[in-house]
């Protein structure tokens, strides 16, 4: 006997509702999944300036030699961080950039930036070259790649002269100077400098007015 006429439409509109109700949800799981990614994508693209700021941090003798390690290399060994490189890289975009315009480069422009400005005979800044949008290597650099301005970097260095090898006073000053340098922290805070005058290696250290008071009060 067939099932009344009435009753197949409501199992039809049954079907029908529950589905769309499944939808519903689905939709609202994948709106869910779509909008957390895009707060994780926000905070994966910030996170490098910070790793940056804690690692320029941990390369202070006094904060590595507190938590029992010989050197900072020594810290990223035993704690497995990462390379002394890869490091270094991201202590220089903490030095060199506000957080603002590193992030708005992101971490391969700002790494590559830095090393185009290593490679400059003029004293360029990575903050000041991304503010004004400089062209490098015929395109401005919110146009130009990572890979391009790593390119123009290798240009600039291959054009240089070869320096001469440094005497041991020169490195033993320099050496100096770089512990100075992460001990007080960035070059917006202090910049050291290596000289040499009347036949002597010296260290030449300009600090922030800031700085300069927070030393004066041994804070």
């Amino acid at each position: 006997m067939a099932k009344p006429r009435g009753s197949a439409l409501a199992a039809v509109t049954k079907v029908v509702k529950a589905a769309t109700a499944a939808s519903a949800v689905n939709q609202r799981i994948g709106a869910d999944a779509l909008a957390l990614i895009r707060r994780r994508m926000v905070a994966i693209t910030e996170a490098f300036f910070d790793i940056g700021v804690a690692l320029r941090t941990l390369a202070q003798p006094r904060i590595y030699t507190a938590l029992g390690h010989a050197s900072f290399g020594d810290l990223l060994a035993k704690e497995r961080l990462m390379s002394r490189s890869a490091a270094a890289d991201l202590i220089r975009i903490a030095e060199r950039y506000t957080r603002e315009t590193a992030v708005a480069l992101g971490h391969a422009k700002a790494a590559a930036l830095v090393q185009y400005v290593d490679a400059t005979p003029a004293a360029d800044v990575a903050e000041s070259l991304a503010r004004a949008d400089t062209a490098i290597g015929g395109k401005p650099v919110s146009k130009a790649t990572a890979t391009e301005l790593e390119r123009a970097a290798r240009a600039l260095r291959a054009k240089r002269k070869p320096a001469s090898k440094p005497s041991p006073e020169e490195r033993a000053a320099r050496a100096a100077a770089s512990a100075l340098q992460r001990t007080l922290g960035g070059k917006r805070a202090a910049t050291v400098e290596v000289r040499k005058r009347d036949g002597a290696w010296r260290v030449v250290l300009e600090v922030a007015v800031e700085l300069a008071e927070r030393l004066r009060l041994g804070r």
